[in-house]
């Protein structure tokens, strides 16, 4: 994954938003297809226990619950 995004960062397309586009859609493809529903809770989680994270804790709560009914 390193490896990708450095080479993504070393040749970049040249309109810039463009660049940061392929980049996050790179690792954020690449999160979703890599890392299991229990890794994503257990990060999900540590972001909850952050106290600058309250604003979002909602939306993450109801995160959990779709990944929750997902893996039924």
């Amino acid at each position: 994954m390193r490896a990708t995004g450095k080479e993504i960062i070393a040749h970049p397309p040249r309109d810039p938003v463009q660049a940061v586009t392929k980049l996050l859609t790179f690792y954020i493809d690449h999160s979703l297809i890599h890392l299991s529903k229990e890794l994503w809770r257990n990060a999900m989680a540590n972001a909850l226990s952050q106290p600058s994270s309250r604003p979002s804790a909602l939306g993450y709560a109801e995160l959990d619950r779709k990944l929750c009914r997902s893996s039924r």
